[in-house]
């Protein structure tokens, strides 16, 4: 409803559904309101429900309303609407008496201020009716009427009896005389003692209890004067461990096996059985992780699985297959042949399994519902024949062949599909051992199998790298244009490939976020004074195809104050075509270049924040361009760092950390 709507006064109607004999009935806490809104143009507002809220005041204008309720919902039509106050909220006694000898009604519609008051009508304080609601008396005279002297002949304390204020029945006046009825001299003595003894006339109890005719037992109470007792072993009144019958064998004391042999166990007559000390017989195979206390094992679960998505022919008895070729790897101790199989109808399917000694074993035979075989033989589902358990023991190595046949019509050409199967075991290896704990070795690490290059990264894992790096192009000259179609910025560090060689952005606009750094950061650098990171020259057909080369170092001041490192560096850019060279620590950018046609030269000091890690970014970008000939033009990318400048000052160190980093340019 709009800010103009207005009540019509003169259309109020209120009028009171009560009996006039109010006084014999609780009042009503409702009355009936009938009222009119127009739009400020004149007409009537639209016919709907309106939101209102009635309120009661005592004044015209200001005060706090006496007593309201709504939001209600009120349904106009043609403007006009009826509703009976007090539906939601009773009108009280109370409310209604602080009106005094006035009151207004007000109107609030919706969200738009509250219309202007009316006077309430006569009609209404009908309800002060209710204050009479318990008397159906005339001229009744209440306590507050009567005098107290009206009531003092009534009660005086002179004139009460005794008894009425010490409340004994000895002040009675008149009362029974009951002597002859209790009279202690005509008691019998018991009734005085409550003796048993005192009793006269009891029954002689004497012939029923003759202590001479008990047993010694009943004056004694010990076990020796039990007549008819049970017969006991002789250790039930010795205790003696020698005096038990059918003793167990213990084993034998302050015996030994002998030089080299320890106990294996008991004999039955106590003797030890003895074994040669660590003897490998004494041992199962699988034995090395309970020796071991789980720190070297030899058992190993290897899956090996066949093609997927092969296509099953329709209709078809030979049907087809697919073959693993399971590798030398140990005797199997559980074997697993996991399959997915998809088919119209799986119980028109045959699956089998052959195994390299040419044993086929059925896996599955017509039987089943649905469209999709996907389980595990022998466990949890059995074969139909043949048993997959004859291998436990043996090497599986060799040719296993999957088999599926769909013999029921649809198509004739192909019907689900083999999408994926595997053979898994668990094997006890003779070729391998898994430490699961840290190999410390006093000597050096010898085989015949561990080459040069296996060596070498050896050596590079056992220290930390000093720093992570990329080099990436950002433009192919075929119909691609930008890579990635310009929109992957977070597999270039967060700068679109086209701002880093077109829009002049560096290093100094990468992402704060550790796992964009680690999508883009995924080689690891090693050298500790100087490093050639990155030197190249190609020839391009366009100045858009540029190629930058970054790198990122994670530096630890373990001090109390801020340390000031200057890396020496050679780099290239060519500003020009937007592409500048860049440096930054923790997301600040210290500086950006420009190089020309040339290689160049910074010393770039960079001041590492006190107590925590600090990320330090560097970039080169694409150098400026040598024509040679037929539009092809000669450019280069250099990045490398000099003057030992790798090696950082007291208190600094590299930190290899970004595989685990969290958190943003704040650590």
């Amino acid at each position: 409803m709009s800010s103009g709507t207005k009540w019509l006064g003169s259309l109020l109607i209120l009028a009171m559904a009560w009996a006039s004999t109010a006084a014999l009935a609780a009042v009503p806490g409702k009355t009936t309101i009938e009222g009119a809104l127009v739009s400020t143009g004149g007409g009537p507002v639209a016919d709907g429900d309106y939101a209102v809220i009635f309120s009661l005041y005592k004044d015209a204008v200001g005060g706090s309303a006496v007593w309201f309720e709504g939001p209600v919902t009120v349904a106009v039509k043609s403007g006009s609407f009826t509703y009976l106050l007090g539906s939601a909220t009773a009108l009280s006694q109370a409310a209604l008496a602080s009106l005094g000898a006035g009151g207004y009604l007000g109107l609030k519609v919706g969200t738009d201020p509250e219309l202007e008051r009316r006077p309430v009508a006569a009609v209404l304080f009908a309800m002060r009716a209710g204050v009479a609601e318990g008397l159906d008396c005339s001229g009744c005279i209440g306590a507050g009427q009567v005098d107290a002297a009206v009531l003092a002949p009534f009660a005086k304390t002179a004139d009460l009896a005794k008894v009425a204020t010490s409340g004994k029945y000895a002040d009675l006046e008149g009362g029974p005389d009951l002597s002859a009825y209790v009279k202690a001299s005509a008691l019998a003595t018991a009734a005085f003692s409550g003796a048993y003894s005192d009793l006269t006339g009891v029954p002689d109890l004497s012939k029923y209890l003759v202590a001479a005719d008990l047993a010694d037992v009943a004056k004694t109470g010990a076990y020796a004067d039990l007549s008819g007792t049970p017969a006991l072993s002789k250790v039930a009144t010795t205790g003696s461990y020698a005096d038990l019958s059918n003793p167990p064998t213990l084993a034998v004391l302050n015996k030994s096996c002998g030089t080299g042999l320890v106990v294996k166990g008991l004999k039955a007559d106590g003797t030890y059985e003895c074994v040669a000390a660590m003897d490998p017989t004494a041992f199962p195979p699988d034995a090395i992780d309970e020796i071991s206390n789980g720190l070297i094992a030899n058992q190993f679960v290897d899956s090996v699985a066949g093609k997927t998505g092969v296509a099953i022919p329709d209709n078809n008895p030979i049907g087809v297959s697919d073959v693993i070729d399971f590798p030398d790897i140990g005797l199997a101790q559980k074997i697993g042949i996991s399959v997915n199989v998809t088919n119209s109808k799986i119980n028109f399917l045959v699956v089998s399994l052959i195994d390299p000694a040419g044993t086929e074993y059925v896996l599955h035979s017509k039987s089943g519902s649905g469209t999709v075989l996907k389980t595990t033989f022998p466990d949890p589902t059995k074969t139909v024949s043949g048993d997959l358990n004859t291998w436990l023991g043996k090497n599986p190595k060799g040719k296993w062949y999957l088999k599926v046949v769909d013999s029921d019509y649809l198509n004739n050409t192909t019907d689900g599909t083999i999408v994926g199967w595997s053979i898994d075991l668990q094997t006890l290896s003779s070729k391998k051992v898994q430490v699961k704990g840290d190999l410390i070795v006093t000597g050096s690490i010898t085989s015949a199998a561990l080459d040069a290059k296996f060596a070498a990264m050896l050596a590079s894992a056992a220290k930390p790298a000093t720093y992570r790096w990329a080099a990436f192009n950002t433009y192919t000259e075929s119909n691609e244009g930008w890579l990635m179609n310009n929109s992957a910025p977070n597999m270039f560090g967060g700068v679109a490939p086209g701002n880093w060689t077109d829009g002049s952005q560096t290093v100094c606009n990468m992402s704060a976020d550790k796992e964009v750094l680690r999508t883009l950061y995924t080689n690891k650098g090693y050298a500790k004074a100087n490093a050639n990171v990155w030197s190249e020259v190609w020839v391009g057909y366009s100045s858009t195809n540029g190629r930058v080369a970054t790198v990122m170092f994670r530096v630890r001041n373990n001090t109390a104050n801020d340390i000031v490192w200057t890396p020496y560096f050679w780099y290239t850019a060519f500003s020009p075509w937007g592409e500048w060279a860049g440096v930054a620590i923790n997301g600040t950018c210290l500086w950006t270049g420009d190089c020309g046609g040339g290689t160049c030269t910074r010393a770039q000091a960079i001041t590492v924040p006190k107590n925590r890690v600090s990320t330090i970014l560097i970039n080169s970008n694409s150098g400026g361009q040598y024509n040679w000939g037929y539009g092809n033009q000669v450019r280069k990318n250099v990045l490398a760092f000099y003057n030992n400048s790798l090696s950082l000052p007291a208190g600094l160190e590299f930190v290899d950390d970004l595989d685990t980093a969290t958190g943003g340019w704040e650590q």
